[in-house]
């Protein structure tokens, strides 16, 4: 019997990857040429580029070049298009209710909406929310990631196939990345502090195919939320442990870059370069804070007892501080919060041995930081061999970085837009954009016009170039966390409040 049964789950796997691979090699089940599709979290392949799209409007708003706009719950997910149908996830704040919710794409009608029943909902980031994932689809079913509940998979009229309970994740934002369809398996990454794993699931009925383990070293104060992106037959992930590859087939390492940095933001690739934006956690020199000596802790030692209790400890001190995002809550980081971590014997009191091992911990290091370039096809611990820093300053905390043209793009918080030559490295331009504040969509690229999304609502479009170009700036006054898409000549944007479509026709 054991025999028999080794024998088949060898069989299915092989099935499995003969469907991913397909015959010649090839990655994945690609569309036909007429399918209208953006199927995943910013695109195909996560890069953010509207293939063959040139007419969709670069001025738009709620009484110009709007084709319709629903009223739908708030989340930070982005919408997920294939053909005529919109899926998205969402979160009633006031419910606190979890949906799936698919709209007609013509009309923005709802077609049908789905309760995801929980028990808790995790905790997130004041800036964030519960519905963070993209739902990904193959133009058959839709699969839906929430860190509350878990993976789940609906068919286009909403039934639900399969679902895999998980543990609501621990970390200090909340969920972030979401699921990507590679032929026959769905991807999803975990980077949390318990059970931190990439999980490759059969997309048919959900069983677990292979899962691939990360390890959190002592100490570490941060995680991943990056979504996947394939390369040939490469998962390639960004993590809190630095950026892997992992074999599709096998869930195997295959090289990695040690960096311990914040794996927020998705790689791209641009011909045989990986382009990872690595935020270290306390952010770039000028927006961190000095981490008080103990000598400078002592004037707060009320029982002089050589100490400083818990609640003897000022709020004032930070960790770091964000301040170009000034319209988000959450955007400092005082050290109160983190003495937990540093009260090794658990007294609530901290001695001078206790708080020198941790200002040493964070004495302003700063190398991981900075935009990336990684020399694909390397095999094993490449960081030193592989890997250029083209730039250190002006690095997006969350947004992943734009590869059009030849050029990459990124945008960070306080909207200073960073050009680079993609071949070079080169410095193009580093400039701020009228639009301030908080930026967490990514970059996006229809045609030769680049659309940047800020937190309060303003949309701003570049023409591609050597040079800052900005054509027109467009206020929609609603909070936007989510990557716009694009597809068949309509702009996708989903704010906090609604689901607008915008279009020249």
């Amino acid at each position: 019997m054991r025999n028999n049964f080794e024998f088949c789950v060898r069989l299915k796997l092989i099935f499995l990857l003969l469907s991913s691979f397909g015959l010649g090699g090839a990655i994945g089940q690609e569309p036909g040429p007429n399918v209208i599709q953006w199927s995943q979290f910013r695109g195909q392949n996560a890069a953010g580029i509207a293939e063959g799209q040139t007419t969709v409007p670069v001025e738009f708003g709620p009484k110009k070049n709007l084709l319709w706009k629903t009223e739908v719950p708030s989340g930070a997910s982005s919408p997920c298009i294939w053909e005529n149908r919109i899926f998205l996830t969402a979160y009633d704040r006031s419910s606190k209710k979890l949906e799936v919710i698919c709209t007609d794409r013509s009309n923005g009608k709802i077609v049908w909406r789905r309760a995801v029943e929980v028990d808790n909902i995790e905790k997130v980031h004041a800036a964030s929310s519960p519905a963070s994932g993209t739902a990904a689809t193959d133009g058959e079913h839709v699969y839906v990631y929430f860190g509350s509940r878990g993976l789940l998979c609906y068919d286009f009229d909403g039934e639900l196939i399969w679902s895999i309970d998980m543990p609501i994740p621990i970390t200090r934002n909340g969920s972030g990345t979401s699921p990507v369809v590679v032929g026959d398996l769905v991807l999803l990454n975990r980077d949390q502090k318990n059970d931190p794993h990439l999980l490759a699931v059969d997309k048919t009925n959900g069983d677990v195919v292979w899962k691939h383990v990360f390890h959190f070293a002592p100490g570490i104060l941060t995680e991943g939320y990056a979504t996947p992106i394939i390369h040939h037959d490469q998962v390639i992930l960004h993590t809190h442990e630095g950026i892997r590859a992992i074999s599709l087939s096998e869930g195997k390492s295959i090289w990695q870059v040690n960096t311990i940095t914040t794996g927020c933001s998705t790689p791209v690739i641009f011909g045989n370069n990986l382009f990872v934006a690595t935020w270290q956690n306390l952010g770039e020199p000028s927006l961190r804070r000095k981490i008080p000596t103990f000598e400078d802790l002592k004037e707060y030692d009320k029982d002089q007892d050589g100490t400083i209790g818990f609640d003897e400890f000022p709020w004032k001190f930070l960790l770091f501080d964000r301040p170009e995002a000034v319209d988000e809550k959450g955007v400092q980081l005082p050290l109160r919060f983190l003495l937990g971590s540093v009260d090794d014997d658990k007294n609530r009191k901290l001695t001078q041995q206790e708080w020198d091992k941790f200002t040493q911990q964070w004495a302003g290091d700063v190398k991981d930081h900075g935009l990336l370039s990684i020399k694909l096809g390397g095999e094993g611990n490449v960081s030193e061999t592989h890997v250029s820093v083209l730039e250190k300053q002006s690095i997006p905390e969350v947004p992943s970085p734009l590869v059009h043209d030849g050029r990459i793009y990124m945008i960070k918080n306080g909207g200073i837009v960073n050009c680079l030559d993609a071949e070079t490295g080169k410095g193009l331009f580093k400039q701020r954009i009228s639009a301030r504040g908080s930026y967490y969509a990514s970059p996006i690229v229809v045609g030769d016009n680049i659309y940047l999304t800020s937190g309060q609502g303003v949309v701003t479009v570049l023409r591609a170039a050597d040079e800052l170009d900005v054509i027109a700036m467009n206020d929609l006054s609603e909070r936007i966390m989510a990557t716009p898409a694009a597809v068949d000549g309509t702009l996708y944007i989903r704010t906090d409040e609604h689901l607008y479509a915008f279009s020249l026709r």
